[in-house]
Formats: structure tokens, C-alpha cells, sequence
């Protein structure tokens, strides 16, 4: 892969300091910096693939042919549940 310039401004007192630590662990400001930047890359695209996800989903729900279960059935089913958990046996069982 090949290497690309970056050049920006920042406040000076953050670049000392900043390269001063970087120093400090014995790299280099760009090795710290490209560190920085591919993980905020991975996060954004692992925030992006979840959110594409949940929104299919949603959407997948939403299509769903099957009719809904009303809400008060619902509740009703829950309040089971958790009186069943509460009293220590398994969910479903």
C-alpha cells in the first residue's frame, strides 16, 4: 500500500505534548496517527454494518405477512415470563 501525505493544523501545545508521548512509547506521531485513524475507520464501519442490520430488521419485521399479536396478549405472555424467572424457573419451560 502506498503512503499519502497528511497535513493539517492543530494547536500547538497539542502537538507538542502529543509527540512528546508518541516519543515517549517509542513511536513515531504518523504510526500513533494512522493507529488513531484506522481505528476510527473500523468503528464508524462496524457502527455502519449494525446499523444496516437493525434497520433491515425493522424493515423485515414491518414486511412480515404473519398478523401481530396484540399488545395486551403480549404483556400478558411478559408478566408470565417474569413471575416464572422470578420464581426460578426456566423461560419456555
Amino acid at each position: 500500500m502506498g503512503k499519502a501525505e497528511f497535513t493539517f493544523q492543530i494547536d500547538e501545545d497539542l502537538k507538542e505534548v502529543f509527540s512528546a508521548v508518541a516519543e515517549a512509547e517509542g513511536r513515531s506521531v504518523a504510526d500513533v496517527l494512522s493507529d488513531v485513524m484506522r481505528d476510527y475507520v473500523e468503528l464508524k464501519s462496524d457502527s455502519s454494518d449494525y446499523d444496516a442490520w437493525f434497520r433491515q430488521q425493522v424493515q423485515d419485521a414491518l414486511d412480515d405477512p404473519r398478523p401481530g399479536i396484540p399488545h395486551d396478549e403480549v404483556m400478558a405472555m411478559m408478566d408470565t415470563e417474569i413471575a416464572r424467572h422470578a420464581a426460578g424457573v426456566k423461560c419456555g419451560a
